[in-house]
């Protein structure tokens, strides 16, 4: 019978060492989140200890291009926020992110490049000043205003379209 307490120390052992050797600060991070925090074995873990791990875990592949599919669904505000900065520094330093998402405010904060899909195909492209109201009806079907003030720009639904 296994130990899981033994599992977990041999598992946080081998993450350090794996880390330290490979210099990934953001892995060591969230890896010994995970351990220290939550204690719990990578078969226990969930929502918002799961994304950031995996991310961290491609990440130590040393890819040129990261691809997400919804990497924020089903988290809380405070975790959508550590998973978005978490994905924002890789981009600082030269990693090319490319992800799924449906909630346009963080797009609108993170993102540099914005395509919209509408019926399966490319409906516009460009910076995030395509996050208009008129684009935001044709592909979502909902009425919206944005609102700025000095924490930037916010997509406020008003209604959906009939």
């Amino acid at each position: 019978m296994w130990n899981y307490s033994k599992i977990e120390d041999l598992f946080s052992m081998v993450v350090w060492i794996f880390v330290v050797i490979l210099r990934y600060r953001q892995f060591l991070r969230y890896s010994l989140i995970l351990y220290s925090t939550h204690k719990k074995t990578l078969f226990k873990i969930s929502g918002p200890i799961e994304t950031p791990y995996f991310i961290a875990r491609a990440l130590v592949q040393e890819p040129d291009i990261l691809l997400l599919d919804e990497p924020t669904s089903s988290l809380d505000l405070k975790h959508q926020l550590e998973v978005m900065e978490m994905v924002d520094k890789q981009t600082e330093s030269g990693i090319t992110v490319i992800m799924t998402m449906h909630d346009l405010n963080l797009a609108l904060r993170f993102s540099e490049r914005i395509l919209m899909l509408r019926k399966g195909k490319i409906f516009v492209s460009g910076g995030t000043d395509v996050l208009r109201p008129d684009n935001i009806e044709k592909v979502f079907g909902v009425k919206t205003s944005m609102a700025h003030g000095s924490y930037g720009s916010v997509i406020v639904p008003e209604s959906y379209v009939i």
